[in-house]
């Protein structure tokens, strides 16, 4: 009984020795890490005179928009996909004439249901 409690012992002590040395191992480790990422903190620093100069705002826009009193908004009674164009970018248009062609997948649907509800009526 006593030889199994001596070889449990030797176990322990050998395993918190193996945890001390890891230990000091990333310590170690992590010391000469930070060391040298602290050496590796100089900078080269060219120096020169001062000089004294003007600053001049500049504005960029990647892109502008811009209305014209003509244009009007296009708005859809219907919900749809586009389907066809009829215009091209920049075409003038005039009142009544078509501009896209929508299908719209849920129309054909209530379709049937309003004929479906007008035969039971």
């Amino acid at each position: 009984m006593k030889k199994y409690f001596y070889i449990a012992m030797i176990m322990v002590i050998i395993m918190a020795l193996t945890i001390i040395g890891y230990g000091i191992f990333v310590n170690y480790k992590g010391e000469s890490v930070i060391l040298e990422r602290m050496n590796n903190r100089s900078v080269i620093v060219n120096a020169t005179t001062v000089k004294i100069r003007q600053i001049h705002a500049q504005y960029e826009f990647p892109e502008a928009s811009m209305y014209s009193r003509q244009s009007v908004d296009v708005i859809a009674k219907v919900d749809g996909v586009i389907t066809k164009k009829y215009t091209h970018k920049n075409k003038y248009v005039h009142a009544g004439d078509v501009v896209v062609e929508l299908t719209n997948e849920d129309l054909p649907l209530k379709i049937k249901q309003a004929e479906s509800a007008l035969r039971r009526a």
